[in-house]
């Protein structure tokens, strides 16, 4: 089978580490893969490691947050460009399948004349974009990543739920001694809530020797300017910032994770490689994070999504670390039953082999081997 793997962004979320999961399945099957994404990005280098052929479309930029009427434009002109693109792909590779990571490529992927998976990796709740989704996917095979994200779908499709799933990333007992190694894991952005945890760790007000502080990532998709104000707020504070390259390494840098994620958190895929880790975790009860921990077994949830209240939840935990290492034990068998990477690709690429089935059926037309030709590059 052929499938064309199409994303809005070449930079790396949690969006595009799904995407590779999916695509590495596929490619363990046997299926032909080619990607079609905006240039620039280490997703690009992570595509050219497996091989896959690459074919740059227009996307964007586009600004952060609340779009312009310039982005608006922008858009009106990108999709019939990127359309005009991938139906060339569809033809030229005999594609079987067109994989949408993102909701700015959908349209574009809805007219390129083969049989279409939505995967939504995020809530829907402008009414434009609504309308758009609902046009697109009419004949579409539509995936979201919980419960949360399908209740956005509500009204424009019915969608299979499949939640992420994450590699084994080497679980450890825990049993950290003080000082106790307290952090956030991923992109700095405001709807990931580092300036709240900042806030938190300056109401504990405990002394540098009992605790440390960490803020792990970068600026990724977001505006550079809320990780300097980030910056700004957490001087004087024990928090660190760094960096790493995988999320095993990450992990390894807090004994307590916190998710003090905004109310439109659509997975939270930090949870779920937590979870695999052995570390606790510490998260607002916001958007999809309730369907994956239950508080006091799998995790700590904060019912109230402040900086006070989360302060007060890790004093709690602090002043207690014993509860912590049965809360790490549970969420391991949970991701064991649940969330291993094996479970979600076998889900996802059952249901793209389902779709392109029932296309077939309705076209009557055979499975296609075709190689990508030599006007399609590799990427590099």
């Amino acid at each position: 089978m052929n499938v064309l793997f199409v994303d809005q962004y070449s930079e790396m979320g949690g969006a595009q580490f799904c995407l590779l999961d999916v695509l590495a399945g596929a490619r363990q099957r046997g299926w032909r893969c080619f990607a079609a994404l905006p240039r620039n990005g280490p997703l690009i280098g992570r595509l050219a490691e497996g091989g896959v052929p690459v074919q740059s479309i227009p996307c964007g930029p586009y600004a952060y947050g609340r779009k312009s009427p310039a982005d608006f434009a922008r858009f009106l002109l990108d999709t019939p460009r990127a359309a005009m693109r991938l139906r060339r792909m569809v033809a030229a590779c005999s594609i079987d399948l067109v994989y949408a990571n993102g909701p700015r490529v959908l349209p574009a992927a809805s007219l390129s004349g083969a049989p279409l998976l939505f995967h939504a990796h995020s809530v829907l709740s402008r009414t434009p974009e609504r309308w758009l989704v609902k046009r697109a996917t009419r004949r579409a095979t539509v995936l979201a990543a919980s419960q949360f994200v399908a209740q956005s779908l509500r009204g424009i499709c019915a969608p299979h739920i499949v939640p992420n799933g994450t590699e084994d990333l080497g679980y450890r007992p825990w049993g950290a001694s003080p000082p106790l190694r307290v952090g956030v894991i991923g992109r700095i952005a405001p709807e990931k809530g580092q300036r709240e945890f900042v806030e938190a760790v300056r109401m504990l007000a405990r002394p540098e020797s009992a605790c440390r502080f960490v803020i792990c990532g970068q600026a990724v998709l977001a505006d550079p300017a809320y990780a300097d104000e980030v910056r700004r707020q957490a001087a004087g504070l024990p928090i660190e910032f760094t960096s790493r390259e995988t999320p095993a390494e990450a992990l390894r840098t807090v004994d307590i994770l916190v998710v003090p994620s905004g109310p439109n958190e659509a997975f939270s895929r930090v949870v779920v490689e937590a979870f695999s880790a052995g570390v606790p975790v510490v998260a607002f009860a916001a958007g999809a994070i309730p369907e994956l921990i239950t508080h006091g077994r799998t995790g700590f949830l904060v019912s109230e999504p402040s900086a006070s209240s989360l302060a007060g939840c890790l004093r709690e935990l602090l002043d207690a670390p014993g509860r912590l290492a049965p809360v790490a034990s549970a969420a391991r068998d949970l991701w064991e039953q649940r969330y291993t990477v094996e479970r979600y690709r076998d889900q996802v690429l059952a249901l793209m082999e389902e779709a392109v089935l029932r296309s077939r059926n309705q076209n009557n037309r055979p499975a296609n081997t075709a190689t990508a030709p030599a006007g399609i590059s590799k990427a590099g």
